[in-house]
């Protein structure tokens, strides 16, 4: 079950949400979606030194903090993703896989009643008790990926959702 207890909602129950862009605060059950599931899809842009694009792709593990309207996600300072985040924090994150809503790895793999989730946002690198507040909060909802939230040369960055699109 998800963290708040209950069923997670279908895509009937979604139909109205449905290529709506959202606003925060999102909506009950696309929250009740987000807590469900810690895996995502994190996309980064950048110009690179001839100044071409730079597009980057990262499978990461997230917590979604209702209330705050925040996706975090932690990863180490010398990658490319960090590099891009800094330079240009507008980021877009994917969320699909819902494995607990009751639908067999058969329909997901078809895409009959799959949902997806796209958040875009602004990543914030943060520091000092935020920061350590959130990585505690990171740290309860990853158990057992330990060694990709603590550490001195990992980062906490806080992803403050400015708006989300739902899709089938």
């Amino acid at each position: 079950a998800y963290p708040r207890g209950g069923p997670l909602p279908t895509p009937i129950d979604m139909a109205s949400l449905m290529n709506v862009v959202l606003r925060p605060p999102l909506d009950e059950r696309v929250a009740r979606m987000l807590e469900s599931t810690s895996l995502c899809y994190l996309s980064t842009f950048s110009l690179d030194s001839a100044g071409e694009p730079s597009p980057h792709l990262s499978l990461m593990r997230f917590t979604y903090v209702r209330g705050e309207e925040v996706v975090l996600i932690s990863t180490q300072r010398r990658t490319k993703k960090y590099e891009q985040m800094c330079n240009s924090p507008a980021v877009a994150v994917l969320v699909h896989d819902f494995p607990e809503d009751g639908r067999g790895e058969a329909d997901a793999r078809r895409g009959s009643g799959s949902l997806s989730i796209t958040l875009n946002g602004t990543a914030v690198i943060e520091e000092g008790p935020v920061a350590e507040r959130h990585r505690q909060l990171h740290l309860v909802a990853n158990p057992g990926y330990e060694q990709f939230i603590l550490g001195d040369e990992i980062a906490m960055i806080a992803i403050f959702v400015e708006k989300a699109r739902l899709c089938n």
